[in-house]
């Protein structure tokens, strides 16, 4: 049996690399959450967050409003984001998710979301047990009601 190779970006990451798919729709979520919430949340992609659980990189990562600063950077959050979006990538599979889900809601975070690209599908918890799925195709919203974002499907997975 062959050996799996590990690329540069994860040994780096921690976390397998993103797939073109993946790619795409983090970028169309971006997009989305900056024309809906405007300036109700900071946006954040690929930051690392330590976690009391140990430390996580989320695809997407909704903060509090706050600033840039040009000379007070940080490298990595020291506070859980109030809403981490992560994107299954081809070689990973739910229940990573399921258990991330979990450290995130345990330090704080009051909404996760995952997103699976082959089946159109996001599913929204807000608790670890708890959670909704939208599939585009079949429902036209998704509604995170702990965030109070509505956001268009079909602009996600066109």
């Amino acid at each position: 049996m062959e050996t799996p190779t590990i690329s540069q970006y994860e040994l780096e990451r921690g976390k397998p690399m993103p797939s073109k798919n993946h790619a795409i729709i983090q970028s169309r979520l971006i997009i989305a959450f900056a024309k809906l919430t405007g300036d109700r949340f900071t946006i954040l992609s690929e930051i690392s967050v330590d976690l009391p659980t140990g430390g996580v990189v989320p695809d997407i990562a909704l903060y509090p409003p706050t600033s840039y600063e040009a000379f007070n950077d940080e490298v990595e959050m020291t506070t859980p984001p109030l809403c981490a979006i992560e994107i299954i990538s081809p070689s990973q599979n739910n229940q990573q998710f399921i258990k991330k889900a979990e450290n995130y809601f345990k330090a704080g975070t009051r909404s996760c979301w995952v997103v699976d690209p082959v089946f159109r599908q996001i599913h929204v918890f807000d608790s670890p047990e708890q959670y909704q799925t939208f599939q585009a195709g079949r429902e036209d919203t998704l509604i995170d009601r702990v965030m109070d974002i509505r956001l268009s499907l079909q602009e996600i997975f066109k």
